[in-house]
């Protein structure tokens, strides 16, 4: 199959993610280009197994226009379709899919697409829909957290449009059910953001010394609760325990976080390191004693669904502490680490204490436990095995 896959940016350093699922499926021999809607910033831009040939970003608005209008002369009924259900939508989303449109479906047919598949209900999607339409070629998207949650506005319409909707948990099942009534659920597959298991190694951490090493990663944004983690390792400071906490990553709510660090006296507790590579994460990830995620759902409904990072932290065999929101109790549970009440530093710190007062071989089991869990449920080279039977089946029923 030659596969266009549509991103509203890439390859960025927080959706690595969707750079492993790419690198799978062209190591299983399925060509894929990428047309991304926007360039990374040089901070944001992360490594990519991709050539730049294969690679294809937005061009000028005057390139964008001269695609649309050959398109608007080869396939007008389709396009005045899609213009018109963008405007009964009210949605600038699928008004700006429309635009996009003629680029796409031009790129897709240059390279011989067989398939065209969207990560993320927005842009890309939009975008991916209406090219799909315009070709005549198979179309799916991926669902995963914050277009679900914060653009409903014509997500549920790209939904239905779509020959197979993938989400990543369950969790996202019940709520696409919920917000989407008229979405076949036979036709949403889960499928999960799988790790690469042999790249993300089990480590055997050595006994356990002073100070304990814990570890947070991701965007330093609302959802990701860094505030709870940090008020969490004050209290862990005043029980008398010796930790160190070092949180990865950058986001609008640095200086924020660094202030509350510094209003509690923490300086020596909380290190930022700024964001790192994926090779560098991963060093991370196997020297950690625990590994914290403070997930939360913020004041206007965005959320995480199931955060790759803790995948990733139970491949290298750290126990982990998270909260229990959304769809975190479905990867963990006592068996690999602990799982705290939402919005609670108390809980939290609770959490992270009842890991450090295990035995060495206590916590030992609990990495083996969340390496095997990773193995058997969240392994990238299944789940890509998986997507691509999903792309192929859509194939099938359109010949």
């Amino acid at each position: 199959m030659s596969i266009g896959y549509i991103l509203n940016w890439f390859p960025q350093l927080s959706e690595s993610f969707v750079e492993n699922e790419i690198r799978m499926v062209r190591e299983q021999g399925h060509p894929v280009r990428v047309f991304s809607i926007y360039r990374p910033p040089a901070e944001l831009s992360a490594p990519t197994t991709l050539a730049p040939g294969a690679i294809e970003y937005r061009p000028s608005p005057g390139l964008v226009l001269m695609h649309l209008l050959a398109w608007l002369a080869r396939r007008p009924l389709p396009l005045l379709a899609e213009t018109a259900r963008a405007l009964r939508l009210r949605s600038q989303t699928q008004l700006r899919g429309v635009w996009l449109s003629g680029w796409i479906a031009t790129g897709l047919v240059r390279m011989g697409a067989q398939h065209v598949h969207a990560h993320f209900a927005h842009d890309a999607a939009a975008a991916g829909m209406v090219a799909a339409r315009l070709t005549g070629m198979s179309f799916t998207l991926t669902v995963h957290a914050h277009e679900l949650y914060l653009r409903t506005n014509g997500v549920c319409a790209r939904c239905v449009a779509a020959d197979r909707v993938i989400t990543v948990c369950d969790y996202n099942v019940d709520q696409l059910a919920r917000l989407c009534p008229n979405l076949n659920r036979s036709k949403v597959d889960v499928i999960y953001c799988g790790v690469d298991v042999e790249r993300f190694s089990q480590v055997l951490r050595p006994p356990l010394r002073p100070p304990a090493q814990l570890l947070s990663v991701g965007r330093l944004v609302s959802i990701k609760g860094f505030d709870l983690l940090i008020r969490a390792v004050g209290l862990l400071r005043d029980q008398g325990r010796d930790v160190i906490c070092e949180i990865v990553g950058q986001g609008p709510l640095q200086s924020d976080l660094e202030q509350l660090r510094d209003d509690l006296g923490l300086r020596d507790w909380i290190v930022f390191r700024g964001p790192l590579l994926p090779d560098d994460i991963r060093q991370e990830l196997s020297e950690c004693d625990v590994f914290v995620l403070a997930c939360r759902i913020d004041e206007t409904g965005n959320r995480d669904s199931m955060p790759v990072v803790i995948k990733e932290a139970m491949a290298t065999g750290a126990p982990v502490v998270a909260t229990r929101e959304a769809a975190v109790p479905e990867m963990v549970d006592h068996t690999v680490g602990r799982l705290a009440e939402p919005e609670s530093p108390q809980s939290l710190a609770e959490c992270i204490g009842e890991l450090l007062d295990l035995s060495d071989e206590e916590r030992h089991q609990l990495g083996r436990n969340g390496r095997r869990r990773v193995c058997e449920r969240f392994n990238l080279e299944t789940e890509a095995a998986r997507l691509l039977e999903v792309f192929s089946s859509v194939i099938r029923e359109r010949l």
